[in-house]
């Protein structure tokens, strides 16, 4: 599966490289894919979105909406869209999910880290604003314990449990700054 950030919609991608759109309609239209997770024990698709195309609905009013949209793989029709308003401006990124279904999702321009608990089925704030200079690719270790978020200044480690944060070196003489997806 691959998101278009200008194009707002999804293709799928076979492996002999045939491709065919994505079933159902993709977020309202105007905005324009970015991270993408597949629960494949639930058969879900998450996608996060940003205001894309600006002849496809950009307007002043609607600058630094985003959102996070939950799909059923099969059909592509939408289970359920968690909106963020334009104030402050927000650029949902990317997208980790736990073994239990539960997703994290990096905001870009607030530098926070959201969550949606399966149980409560919100948009909740995980870490809040300013936790990270542009939160961008994010990851969970194998044993759940951990979230990984790069960010301009690096990689960051998350207990999920505390939400205690360290911050990672690299190899001497290597540099891990202004990283993008993990």
């Amino acid at each position: 599966l691959v998101s278009s950030l200008y194009k707002a919609k999804i293709v799928r991608v076979t492996l002999d490289g045939k491709i065919s759109a994505f079933p159902g309609k993709v977020a309202d239209g105007s905005m324009g894919g970015g991270g993408m997770e597949v629960d494949v024990k639930r058969q879900e698709l998450w996608g996060a979105y940003i205001l894309g195309d600006q002849n496809k609905g950009f307007t002043k009013e609607k600058d630094g909406t985003s959102g996070l949209y939950k799909y059923d793989l099969t059909t592509g029709k939408i289970i359920k869209a968690y909106l963020l308003t334009p104030s402050p401006k927000h650029m949902l990124n990317d997208i980790a999910l736990d073994k239990d279904g539960n997703a994290y999702i990096t905001d870009s321009l607030t530098g926070q880290v959201y969550t949606v608990n399966r149980k409560r089925d919100k948009l909740e704030v995980f870490l809040p604003g300013q936790s990270f200079f542009y939160a961008n690719g994010i990851a969970i270790s194998h044993d759940g314990k951990y979230l990984f978020v790069a960010h301009i200044d690096g990689i960051a480690r998350i207990e999920i449990a505390t939400k205690a944060i360290a911050h990672l070196s690299g190899p001497r003489g290597t540099v891990i700054t202004n990283l993008n997806g993990m």
